[in-house]
């Protein structure tokens, strides 16, 4: 895994996904090791401009890890940038109903709603987007309170 953060880092990213892929093949006691080369790898994917690789290695880590919302903001963000607003929205929709249910951890929510209302406006749906943009500064005024 080491190996496969120098060449990252080098920019040598096929090289890189090489020695992350190897280090998939060997069994970890850790789901963190596992759950952080595909992380790692979806990065890469997405430097390269592989946004569909990029989103496949974040599917992953949704099916399977426990900070689901974080990993469902940043398939959203791939999608966002690949352009598939539509399917963005659903994602951002799916973080946005976990993170609103719990009382305890909502410090995503206003990031999510941001980033959803952002993908309506590419839609053309106004309405949508700024019912987002209204429920962040509704958010920010109970938090002052």
């Amino acid at each position: 895994m080491e190996l496969g953060r120098l060449y990252k880092k080098a920019g040598k990213n096929k090289i890189s996904l090489k020695y992350y892929n190897k280090a998939m093949l060997f069994p970890s006691k850790s789901n963190w090791m596992r759950d952080e080369i595909y992380k790692e790898r979806s990065e890469i994917y997405e430097v390269m401009n592989n946004y569909q690789a990029a989103i496949d290695e974040m599917n992953f880590l949704i099916k399977e890890d426990s900070l689901k919302v974080i990993n469902l903001k940043r398939k959203g963000d791939l999608l966002s940038k690949a352009a598939e607003h539509s399917s963005a929205v659903s994602i951002y929709s799916e973080a946005i109903e976990i993170e609103s249910n719990d009382k305890y951890s909502q410090y995503l929510l206003p990031v999510l709603l941001e980033k959803r209302g952002k993908c309506y406006r590419e839609l053309g749906e106004e309405e949508k987007a700024k019912a987002d943009f209204d429920r962040i500064e509704e958010l920010q005024r109970n938090k002052t309170k």
